[in-house]
């Protein structure tokens, strides 16, 4: 009889906790030993396939297992080989522009543009991941980055299923609210007396959302912030 060298066929990348299985290969093979980083697997002596489930120590983006099994042939000559298998830990700090948890949400202005990323808060690497986006104005569902360009006010959901190597693979959550922009208009124009002061003020309708930025500018060079200011121009002046 001819005997082959054993081989052992099985996923290289595998995500933590993810169960798979090894098989040993070769011809007139009649008995197998195995090992898990060089400590004997008794349960699996006699057994061309063993079950697998691997977990990464805490704080570590991976860890590599190295399996080996030893074969004995029909004729008792002997052949071994090890298997190095990558585990990697499922990430639990993914967010979607750095915003996590419960009732996750992002605001955009209407007619304005967002964008939506897949962030890690505590360095995972997102190296060899695929990316999955459902949500309303999702033109390219396997982009890493969005562009939401919402046109009409309200409140709508996002996710992003990120599959990463090893098949670890997680969803994330995130409303994005579209903020009406406020009808503004000003003071009716006054007249003054020279070296006289105005008080211009705004006014909103839908109101001004909180850290809203108001600059008045003037065709006289002069202005100023807030919704209202006081102005002395000397000449007819439009703000």
């Amino acid at each position: 009889k001819v005997n082959e060298f054993v081989t052992i066929e099985g996923p290289t990348e595998v995500c933590a906790g993810k169960p798979y299985v090894l098989n040993a290969i070769g011809k007139n093979l009649n008995y197998y030993e195995w090992t898990r980083n060089g400590v004997p697997l008794p349960a699996y002596n006699g057994k061309a396939s063993i079950d697998c489930t691997d977990t990464v120590p805490v704080g570590q983006p991976s860890a590599e297992v190295v399996y080996g099994v030893k074969a004995v042939y029909d004729n008792n000559c002997e052949s071994d080989t090890t298997f190095t298998v990558t585990i990697y830990a499922k990430p639990t700090d993914l967010t979607i522009n750095g915003i996590q948890g419960p009732g996750a949400m992002d605001s955009v202005c209407v007619g304005s543009s967002k964008q939506l990323s897949v962030m890690p808060i505590n360095g995972s690497s997102l190296t060899g991941a695929s990316y999955l986006w459902n949500g309303v104005g999702i033109t390219n569902q396997t982009a890493a980055t969005q562009t939401i360009t919402p046109t009409v006010a309200g409140i709508a959901p996002y996710s992003c299923q990120i599959t990463l190597p090893g098949g670890c693979d997680t969803t994330i959550l995130i409303d994005l609210k579209a903020v009406p922009l406020p009808e503004l208009s000003v003071c009716k124009d006054t007249t003054i007396c020279t070296g006289g002061t105005a008080m211009l003020y705004l006014t909103a309708k839908n109101n001004c959302p909180a850290g809203t930025t108001i600059v008045w500018t003037s065709t006289g060079g002069g202005g100023g912030s807030g919704d209202t200011i006081y102005v002395s121009p000397t000449t007819t002046t439009t703000y």
